[in-house]
């Protein structure tokens, strides 16, 4: 994975469009997507957890097995809790979007936008006696961002370990749409970490990425929860563990907006880390997330702090599904 230093000094051209604004999540949104993705990533480290204890191969109800009992009770109330909803609208699945993308840049090339600046999001700890340490920001960078995590450390005396997490922010405000139609865009964002030692009785290491979108940015937040279009752990990692290096973990992400005339579509992009260690420590030495172009010809510098977009009109949508239509 390229440095943040090459990474900026990315060429430019009259192609590329700077994002005219940068729009800020609010304390609030983020804590309430921080309690969302803590949930998703505790049901994945049970599920990880009880995937790796012969007695609950042998036996899944977890009878006569206190310990076995309390996790799946605890798996199952976690289930009964408000999770995610994604929206995602991954243009794999629907034929239509495949075509009008695939025949689009015949026409017209995709247009290159330039991510601004990564911003702090929130850092939380447990905040009780037993635990220590913190996620620390080491650089923010157009598009990305670096980390450390050298002193995280639970005593074992809380259950289920203690948890911090650290966002980070960054949006792409588009251009007020030309016309009525779809606003399809796609990039990816790489993460690294390298992992020193994590030595804990039980816990994970995990990195997140979430985007949300909005079709107007004077009605709604692309960070507000209910946002959210995507959202993912491109690392995730079981404790205990020894020494790792993750080079390079890739979430693509490929979607559209349905946009209307003369308003401002954006897409809030949110970077983060997520430990949770019980009776032990973790000692991450640094890590990086940066976005870059989903398919370039070359993956180095001048890939990286950029996304692509194109506008395409109801009527060319049109004219593409009665062709379908007329195929069937």
């Amino acid at each position: 994975m390229n440095s943040p230093e090459n990474r900026n000094a990315s060429p430019r051209n009259r192609s590329e469009h700077n994002s005219p604004q940068q729009l800020s999540a609010s304390p609030e949104e983020l804590k309430k997507l921080n309690s969302l993705l803590q949930t998703e990533a505790e049901i994945q480290g049970i599920t990880e957890h009880l995937s790796r204890i012969e007695d609950y191969l042998r036996n899944p109800a977890g009878n006569a097995n206190p310990y076995l009992d309390s996790l799946i009770k605890r798996r199952a109330d976690l289930l009964q809790k408000n999770r995610l909803e994604f929206k995602a609208r991954d243009l794999r699945a629907f034929p239509l979007d495949n075509l009008v993308v695939t025949l689009g840049p015949f026409f017209t090339p995709w247009a290159q936008g330039i991510w601004p600046y990564f911003s702090e999001g929130i850092d939380q700890t447990p905040g009780v006696a037993g635990t220590s340490g913190q996620i620390y920001t080491q650089q923010l960078f157009p598009g990305g961002l670096g980390f450390s995590a050298p002193d995280v450390t639970d005593d074992g005396k809380v259950p289920g370990g203690g948890w911090w997490i650290h966002n980070w922010t960054c949006s792409f405000v588009f251009p007020p749409a030309p016309f009525n139609g779809r606003l399809y865009y796609r990039f990816a964002v790489d993460t690294s970490c390298q992992i020193y030692t994590a030595p804990g009785n039980s816990g994970s290491i995990m990195e997140f990425v979430t985007v949300g979108a909005t079709s107007d940015v004077l009605t709604r937040s692309p960070f507000d929860p209910s946002a959210v279009v995507v959202s993912g752990f491109p690392v995730n990692v079981s404790l205990p563990s020894g020494f790792q290096f993750i080079d390079t973990a890739s979430f693509p992400v490929e979607s559209s907006i349905a946009v209307e005339a003369g308003k401002t579509a954006a897409i809030g992009l949110i970077c983060g880390v997520i430990l949770n260690v019980a009776n032990g420590y973790i000692q991450i030495g640094w890590g990086n997330f940066g976005a870059r172009l989903k398919d370039p010809p070359s993956i180095g510098p001048a890939a990286y702090d950029k996304l692509e977009y194109r506008f395409e009109s109801d009527f060319w949508i049109g004219l593409i599904s009665d062709h379908l239509n007329l195929q069937r």
